[in-house]
C-alpha cells in the first residue's frame, strides 16, 4: 500500500476515533410516547444509583423495514452484537456519530419497541478493510467477511449516489458494538 494511502487512512481513522470519543452534548432524541414509556420501563428496572445521567437515546428499527424483524431476532438471541453504517449517512442527516455509552431502543418493523441496547465500542474501517471480527459480531448469514460485504453492499447501494459515494470499497464504515441492556418480555 502506498505511503500516501496509509497517511490518508490514518487521518480518516483518527477523525472517526476522535469524533466518537470526544465529549459531546448528551441528549435524548425526540422519542414517541410508546418509546418514552419503554425507556422509562428500563429506567424503573434499574436501582437509582445505576440509572444513566443525561443519556443519548434514540429509537429506530435496524436496517430497513423489510429486514428489521430478522435483525431484531438476531439481537434478541445474542447472535448480533454489532451493526454497521456509512459515515456519510450520519453526515448527510446531520446526526452525531454514535458514541460509547449511547442507547438505542430497537423497534420492530411496526415501530414497536422490543429491546434497548447500549453502545460498548465503536470502530471505523473502510468498506474494503472490514475485519472478520465485525462480520462475526454482526451475526448475519455465515458470519464471513464475504457475506458481510455482499449483504451490506446490497443494503448501501441504493444510497451511494445520494450520499456522493462513487466507490463503496473506499467508503468509511462505522460499526457500533452493542450489549442488550433491556428486554422486558
Amino acid at each position: 500500500m502506498p505511503t500516501d494511502t496509509i497517511i490518508v487512512q490514518s487521518i480518516v481513522l483518527s477523525f472517526c476515533y476522535y469524533s466518537f470519543m470526544e465529549a459531546s452534548p448528551v441528549t435524548m432524541k425526540t422519542l414517541k410516547p410508546n418509546e418514552m414509556k419503554f425507556w422509562q420501563g428500563y429506567l424503573d428496572s434499574l436501582p437509582a444509583s445505576a440509572r444513566p445521567i443525561l443519556p443519548y437515546v434514540e429509537a429506530a428499527f435496524p436496517g430497513n423495514r423489510k429486514i428489521a424483524d430478522g435483525l431484531l431476532d438476531l439481537y434478541l438471541t445474542g447472535e448480533k452484537t454489532a451493526g454497521s453504517s456509512l459515515v456519510k449517512d450520519f453526515e448527510a442527516a446531520g446526526d452525531r456519530l454514535p458514541a460509547i455509552g449511547s442507547y438505542w431502543i430497537i423497534l420492530d418493523s411496526k415501530d414497536t419497541p422490543a429491546c434497548i441496547v447500549k453502545t460498548v465500542n465503536v470502530a471505523c474501517n473502510l468498506f474494503k478493510d472490514i475485519p472478520e471480527l465485525i462480520a462475526k459480531a454482526e451475526g448475519e448469514g455465515d458470519c464471513s467477511v464475504a457475506y458481510w460485504k455482499k449483504a451490506h453492499g446490497a443494503l448501501f447501494s441504493p444510497y451511494l449516489e445520494k450520499l456522493g459515494i462513487n466507490d463503496l470499497q473506499n467508503a468509511m464504515i462505522l460499526t457500533e458494538f452493542f450489549k442488550v441492556v433491556y428486554r422486558p418480555y
